[in-house]
């Protein structure tokens, strides 16, 4: 029982460590090329989890997610290892399995709860809003140059925001031209030039 305890922490805990570095490597090398720091790699088994259950796990945009995640299996490995660790010289080895699973199951049904439900539903909500800036216009800050990155400055309800963008017909954009987003990928807002449409 020892030996299960402590493969299960070893595997939570080296899951954590692999994440950590795999995240942080990839954050700096830029997977997505673009400027922003939003890294869209996703680890997860994304698979439907069709359950019998009463439980409602639908959030914002009427998307679904489930407990069935690997942040969540991770944790609850981790911690039942941990605390069957600690539980099992003070207590029989099933009275151990039962506190530790237990632990397990509340630290991820917590994780799940305060923290990849919030997520979740501020990620279908930010991309609502980002879908509803399409056609609105913008200046450019950073010159994009042919075919690469610069940044655009657009304004929503009074607030200023920033963002990396791309032409959308790959020609360059100069500073302080007025662009107009035609689609956004990702974080990448793709923009036409307007200045030369009002000059002709």
């Amino acid at each position: 029982m020892l030996l299960l305890f402590q493969v299960c922490f070893g595997v939570g805990v080296g899951y954590a460590i692999i994440s950590f570095f795999l995240g942080e490597i990839l954050q700096f090398d830029g997977v997505d090329g673009g400027v922003d720091l939003d890294i869209d790699v996703d680890f997860d088994l994304d698979f439907d989890a069709s359950f019998d259950t009463d439980a409602d796990f639908s959030t914002a945009g009427g998307n679904t997610v489930t407990p069935l995640k690997p942040v969540c299996i991770a944790a609850f490995i981790c911690v039942f290892g941990g605390t069957g660790i600690i539980f099992l010289p003070h207590f029989g080895q099933w009275l151990a399995f039962m506190m530790a699973a237990s632990a397990g199951l509340i630290v991820a049904w917590l994780l799940f709860k305060f923290l990849l439900v919030p997520l979740h539903n501020a990620q279908n909500t930010s991309a609502v809003e980002k879908q509803s800036l399409i056609g609105s216009r913008a200046v450019v800050t950073e010159k994009i140059p042919q075919g690469q990155f610069g940044k655009i400055t657009y304004y929503v309800n009074g607030n200023i925001y920033s963002a990396p963008a791309k032409s959308e017909d790959g020609n360059e954009i100069g500073r302080n031209s007025n662009v107009e987003i035609t689609h956004i990928e990702k974080n990448t807002y793709f923009v036409t030039d307007v200045t030369l449409t009002k000059q002709v």
